[in-house]
């Protein structure tokens, strides 16, 4: 899967695209053929976006932070990619931050992995910083539906 990201001349985006096996088309390293499709997408898409970081956990795809032009972003996404490659949009929603807790704080050009129900995030800057500094954040999974909607 790959989210978002920026082209030449101030382009930003928020589309999602899946590489998928076909009968015909390009074919990668082992020979087998391969070509993207254009993800429909619902809900609450995030905001056109670079710098982010992205990971999945048990079939749900994580996108926290990043920035575009002069704002840099501190929130979580999370979107259910369903199994198969099933017909029909996926919807995204924000992750809402747990009373008594705070969000990660804003960044671009950092890492996040999934593991055991958390997500870690580290690293990265504001996009005013030009140093990046050894930020640590855990966000603890399950508050991403991955049930269809409606």
């Amino acid at each position: 899967y790959l989210f978002g990201g920026s082209a030449p001349g101030g382009l930003n985006y928020n589309d999602l695209w899946v590489l998928k096996k076909q009968a015909a088309g390009d074919r990668c390293a082992d020979g087998k053929p391969m070509v993207w499709e254009a993800v429909e997408l619902e809900g609450d898409v995030p905001e056109q976006r670079c710098g982010h970081a992205a990971a999945v956990y048990d079939g749900v795809l994580y996108i926290q932070g990043g920035n575009v032009q002069n704002q840099t972003f501190g929130c979580t996404y999370c979107v259910p990619l369903g199994g198969g490659g099933g017909s029909g949009p996926r919807v995204f929603q924000k992750i809402e931050v747990l009373e008594g807790s705070q969000e990660p704080a804003p960044r671009i050009g950092h890492a996040m992995v999934a593991l055991a129900r958390k997500l870690l995030v580290y690293g990265g800057r504001d996009i005013h910083s030009r140093q990046y500094r050894p930020l640590i954040d855990v966000c603890h999974l399950g508050s991403c539906s991955t049930a269809p909607p409606g």
